[in-house]
């Protein structure tokens, strides 16, 4: 009996303390146990994209016209859609599949990129993921890899969930530029959709250009997301920018003294620890400047981020416009085409009206996550 109750309080004792070390596995990852990235996400998303969606379409009809052989101006083109398709409201013609896009795509790659990069922030407490990769610096700082892998994986997942409602946003934004005769004249996303399933069926239909959006979606969420992490990061803990937010804004400043004193020996050990790989060890002592929830730092990392992501993601969201159009077959047919007919820098039509929506866009998208994390509840 004595015997059976031990092993009944050992088994008690050990169950307690799992379910411990599980509990406290599960803090470690904050971003796994909300919504709240998802929906600060998606919320962020829509609010930009109505703001920018009349500059979108035009820019889609520049990148149509390529193919048709007309060389049209972005004021021509805005021109026309405001004489031909009811004025301002011509401008917003697929705006529900803009919305649904955002709520589905921009939702899920702002999420998945807070999760991802939580999980590779400090890898004392996540397990080391990928440890030799991704080193942090004591603050909790991603490394620009570690920004990158975050960014891309976040990316690639979502515009693979997104890509049947860019598709049908596509085909809204160009219906118009078909003859009378071969026009679908989609009264809203969802039927769009319907008539794209009944044509083309569901793989073919809403994974057309798939593997264009995915590359396009990385190399703009390599340049936006990581872009704007390591901006922030650099920016929030620069002295610089902490004496210029105190001179300028009646910033609390950093003793910059007294943090480094404060510190000691143990900043020293704490690289030295980073170097060798040990990142287990690092002390928590020293206190650095963080100025990166300072609305002026995020307002720079956004612009900075937003500059970096057009001049990266443009060709292939041109090619990715080419194939959701059906006017290529396959993306390495489109960008034989393009080279041939006029040259690299074909990838870069529309840029004007590109950059006038992605970049402002992409500036605003990260400004109102910011504001709309605030207003939600942990």
């Amino acid at each position: 009996m004595v015997r059976s109750g031990t092993m009944s309080s050992s088994s008690s004792s050990a169950a307690g303390a799992f379910s411990e070390e599980v509990h406290i596995t599960r803090n470690d990852f904050p971003g796994t146990s909300s919504v709240r990235p998802f929906v600060a996400g998606g919320l962020a998303g829509c609010c930009s994209a109505t703001v920018f969606t009349p500059v979108d379409l035009v820019k889609v009809r520049l990148q149509a016209n390529l193919k048709i052989g007309e060389a049209d101006s972005v004021f021509s083109v805005a021109q026309d859609i405001y004489i031909k398709e009811n004025g301002l409201r011509g401008f917003y013609r697929g705006i529900s599949a803009v919305w649904l896009r955002q709520i589905i795509y921009k939702g899920a790659v702002l999420g998945l990129y807070d999760v991802f990069s939580e999980c590779l922030k400090d890898p004392v407490q996540t397990g080391q993921i990928l440890p030799q990769f991704c080193p942090v610096s004591q603050k909790g700082h991603l490394s620009p890899i570690a920004a990158a892998v975050a960014a891309a994986g976040a990316a690639g997942c979502a515009s693979i969930i997104g890509n049947p409602t860019d598709r049908a946003l596509v085909l809204m934004q160009t219906d118009r530029m078909l003859p009378v005769a071969e026009r679908k004249n989609y009264k809203h996303v969802f039927h769009a959709l319907t008539v794209l399933v009944r044509a083309e069926g569901v793989f073919r239909g809403c994974f057309a250009g798939v593997q264009a959006t995915a590359l396009r979606a990385v190399s703009l969420n390599v340049g936006f997301l990581a872009g704007n992490t390591l901006a922030k990061q650099f920016l929030g803990s620069s002295v610089v920018v902490d004496q210029i937010l105190h001179q300028h804004g009646g910033h609390k400043q950093h003793d910059s003294k007294n943090i480094d004193s404060a510190a000691g020996n143990s900043a020293d050990k704490s690289l030295q620890l980073l170097a060798v790989g040990n990142p287990t060890e690092i002390s928590t002592a020293r206190h650095a400047i963080d100025n990166s929830s300072h609305f002026l730092v995020v307002a720079m990392s956004a612009a900075f981020a937003s500059g970096l992501s057009c001049v990266t993601s443009l060709p292939a969201d041109f090619v990715r416009v080419q194939l959701m159009a059906g006017l290529f077959k396959n993306p390495w047919q489109c960008c034989v085409a393009t080279l041939r007919n006029h040259g690299p820098l074909g990838f870069y039509a529309g840029f004007g009206a590109y950059c006038a929506k992605q970049a402002p866009m992409s500036a605003l998208t990260l400004l109102f996550q910011d504001w709309i994390k605030k207003l939600l509840p942990e």
